[in-house]
């Protein structure tokens, strides 16, 4: 493993040679959530709870749509309507905003219960709350077309996939699939016979359903069929990780899962076939972030309780390539074989994906990078400032 110098990382906010270039900045009062880029728009929520809608070739703002329940619903967008999430205290809704005019063209209410953020599907919006009810919706009129309670579990969004909706229940120890187009309970699977786990997030991919969570003592992971709700295999990973669990990762055959001792917390492969373990990462973590996958590397962010560390990991072997140290705000963003990764300091640096060498940095000032997302040509970049979209293209100083 190469441990690298981050003197080019912690330098002052001007950059590290040439690199990617700022195409346009929108400031938000509060940190936005991630955008959604349709018809040449960009719409994002922020904190401050308004829908904006930002020109996205030069970042002018075309309209702007509250009161939003913007902490934890992202837009959706389809047909030139996007679909949010509206809290106005006791009352809350779905919206259907027109995507050209920001004009409210139906409204949903799902009483007391704040909606996450929505998805579209076959002309259908799927809406979970709160609490856990989903909610479909006929995205050009706003009719209910049915509801379903299968119990909470904390911001899990419903997951619709192949005709198919499915749901984490925490309260209910479960998964649930939904049909899209009724509601009928297809399946139900419990993950573990208790009164309830502290918490239950879920993946979907490849025709299998992959569930991670924890009673409070041990962690599990289960893979069940996502057609019939048959048990696959099941793995506990350990002790109850450090903080409540996140969906599992699934690339390229394997799942990669949080784990813990009730410590510290590892990094698991388990073959997606088998539920075998394949590797252990334990990099002496105190809290593991969700790796990203990407060309046979896992890159995996993690803190110690002293310092934020970014390791790229052989997927092959589970040793890391190399390791670097940093203020990390963010979780990496791979694109054509670069890393992204964002810093306290509202700085995003730009790191050789085979050897962690720092390419450039771009940005800088107070505050801090939250995430960042790759759509089309363009890298939008989330930060306590705003919104920012960069060009990918960078040259190595």
């Amino acid at each position: 493993m190469v441990a690298l110098s981050v003197a080019c990382i912690i330098a002052a906010s001007t950059a590290c040679g040439s690199g990617a270039g700022t195409l346009w900045t929108y400031e938000t009062d509060l940190e936005p959530r991630r955008p959604r880029v349709s018809g040449g728009m960009v719409y994002v929520s922020a904190g401050n709870n308004d829908l904006y809608a930002l020109d996205a070739a030069d970042g002018e703002p075309r309209w702007q749509y509250g009161w939003l329940y913007a902490d934890f619903s992202e837009p959706a967008a389809a047909n030139d309507v996007v679909f949010v999430g509206a809290d106005e205290g006791d009352n809350n809704y779905v919206d259907a905003v027109d995507g050209a005019t920001g004009e409210r063209r139906w409204r949903y209410p799902t009483g007391s219960k704040s909606p996450l953020a929505p998805v579209v599907s076959e002309g259908i919006v799927y809406a979970r709350d709160f609490e856990g009810t989903v909610y479909a919706i006929d995205a050009g009129t706003g009719a209910e077309i049915w509801t379903r309670d299968p119990g909470y579990s904390l911001f899990e969004p419903a997951i619709v996939s192949g005709g198919t909706v499915y749901a984490a229940s925490s309260e209910e120890q479960s998964i649930y699939a939904m049909d899209a187009a009724t509601g009928e309970i297809l399946w139900r699977f419990e993950i573990i016979d208790a009164p309830i786990m502290d918490s239950l997030s879920l993946s979907v991919s490849d025709g299998v359903a992959y569930a991670q969570g924890t009673d409070g003592a041990v962690d599990y992971l289960s893979a069940v069929d996502a057609a019939s709700g048959t048990a696959l295999w099941e793995y506990r990973t350990g002790e109850k990780a450090y903080y409540n669990t996140y969906a599992p990762t699934v690339s390229g055959g394997v799942v990669y899962a949080r784990s813990g001792d009730g410590i510290g917390d590892y990094l698991d492969a388990v073959d997606a076939a088998t539920g075998e373990r394949r590797w252990r990462y334990e990099p002496g973590a105190l809290y593991i972030h969700p790796p990203v996958v990407s060309d046979g590397t896992a890159y995996v962010r993690w803190q110690d309780g002293e310092g934020d560390y970014l390791d790229a990991v052989d997927v092959a072997t589970g040793q890391a390539v190399w390791s670097l140290e940093g203020g990390w705000s963010a979780e990496p963003l791979v694109v054509d074989g670069t890393v992204y990764v964002g810093s306290y300091g509202g700085r995003v640096h730009v790191l050789e994906a085979a050897t962690g060498e720092t390419l450039s940095t771009t940005g800088g000032g107070q505050g801090y990078v939250a995430w960042l997302m790759a759509a089309g040509d363009v890298i939008y970049v989330g930060s306590s400032a705003g919104l920012r979209a960069i060009t990918p293209e960078r040259e190595k100083p």
